[in-house]
């Protein structure tokens, strides 16, 4: 998955959960940027439990676990999001 930008992982972390839970093997997710520095830009990686049938509004789900992930914001990594943004533009 590759997505712009993320403040705190949810999204991603709500795609990971349903794609194994479908049978992915592996899940690579790439954000391109982050809204938010410090302590506000926490990633929030979480484990949920899914039942019934998640393509209909008839499932349910549990949060297992939750982690809060600290990273350190690198103002270098632009020049790695520009190189990317050029090979996805060729």
């Amino acid at each position: 998955m590759i997505d712009d930008y993320t403040t705190n992982g949810i999204s991603f972390e709500t795609a990971r959960n349903l794609l194994f839970n479908a049978g992915a093997k592996k899940v690579i997710l790439l954000a391109l940027g982050r809204y938010k520095k410090g302590r506000e830009g926490i990633y929030q990686y979480e484990n949920y439990e899914f039942k019934g049938d998640i393509t209909t509004n008839k499932y349910g789900y549990k949060l297992l676990s939750r982690e809060y992930i600290y990273g350190n914001y690198d103002d270098s990594a632009r020049e790695e999001v520009k190189r990317i943004y050029e090979i996805l533009n060729k």
